[in-house]
């Protein structure tokens, strides 16, 4: 009776103000955003493409700031599009590099003479111009993506305490250290494998992934555990409450990264043979989980909810 009483006392005031209703705005936004990378096919980095997978994805974001934004604040307009500007530019970013830089445009001038010679059908081969172009397009992504974080992390702390911002109080708090901290977290999938290909080179590349069972363990390793610790800092950073359910809130802000990162075998939802059910499946467990992860964002910002 009493968990009946609790659950009822924290959803019926975010029913009653609109927030549970925004939070799945926000979830159905985030969705539709990763379906359009499967059902485009958008990894292929079209741009006109693209723009379906990072309009709604931050958007959902903008609606997450917008509910936790604390009562104080006179909402004004500039925070939520400095966020949806950032993540918009993340999203779009690869989709840009191919547009102004088309393999097409960067091919060894033989590779197409060579592969009709011979009577293969082997691909023609981008010049060394454009590699390099590639390699100066991921180190710098890797400063963009930085920079993104900060910029989301830092907004919604300023939206969710604003007392910790004035008279730039902001600079003698402990939170700005973990923000960059975050930061750099939300970083290491993309400059882990650049230092792994800067000190060991090819050969250990080669070895690291001769089995190929090692990919999905390296995804979850060096791309889910910083990223949910990242998101938990996040949530600590923008906490409001001191009740005990801080704790199970932070432990349900890491899984829900986490879960999606575990390596599941035959589930290869890309593929355009993958049955219904088993895409289906996917979606829905993504959706739950951004739904939870949301949700949990919310109840930290949020004293009314938790501690009524």
């Amino acid at each position: 009776m009493k968990v009946k009483q609790k659950f009822y006392d924290t959803f019926h005031p975010m029913i009653k103000d609109g927030g549970l209703l925004f939070l799945i705005l926000a979830t159905l936004l985030v969705t539709i955003s990763i379906y359009s990378v499967y059902a485009l096919r958008i990894y292929l980095w079209p741009l006109n493409k693209t723009l379906l997978y990072a309009v709604p994805y931050a958007f959902a974001w903008v609606v997450i700031a917008w509910i936790i934004t604390d009562k104080s604040i006179v909402r004004k307009p500039y925070p939520y599009l400095v966020i949806f500007i950032a993540l918009f530019f993340e999203k779009i970013y690869w989709a840009i590099f191919h547009f102004l830089y088309p393999i097409s445009d960067y091919l060894r001038t033989d590779a197409i003479g060579d592969a009709l010679a011979v009577g293969t059908t082997r691909l023609p081969i981008p010049s060394i111009d454009w590699f390099n172009l590639l390699e100066s397009a991921q180190n710098l992504f890797i400063i963009v993506e930085f920079v993104v974080a900060l910029i989301l992390f830092g907004t919604i702390w300023y939206l969710a305490r604003p007392k910790d911002f004035a008279k730039l109080e902001f600079l003698k708090n402990k939170r700005t250290i973990l923000l960059i901290i975050g930061a750099i977290l939300m970083t290491v999938p993309l400059w882990i494998w650049r230092a792994i290909s800067y000190f060991g080179g090819p050969e250990l590349i080669r070895d690291l992934f001769s089995n190929i069972d090692m990919i999905p363990w390296y995804n979850l390793i060096f791309s889910g555990i910083p990223i949910a610790i990242a998101m938990v800092i996040f949530g600590f950073i923008i906490k409001n409450i001191k009740n005990p359910v801080k704790i199970v809130l932070y432990t349900i802000i890491f899984f829900t990264i986490i879960i999606p990162h575990i390596p599941i075998e035959d589930f290869m939802f890309w593929s355009v043979s993958s049955d219904l059910l088993k895409v289906f499946s996917y979606f829905f467990v993504y959706a739950v989980l951004h739904f939870l992860l949301f949700l949990s964002l919310l109840l930290l910002s949020k004293r009314k909810y938790v501690e009524q």
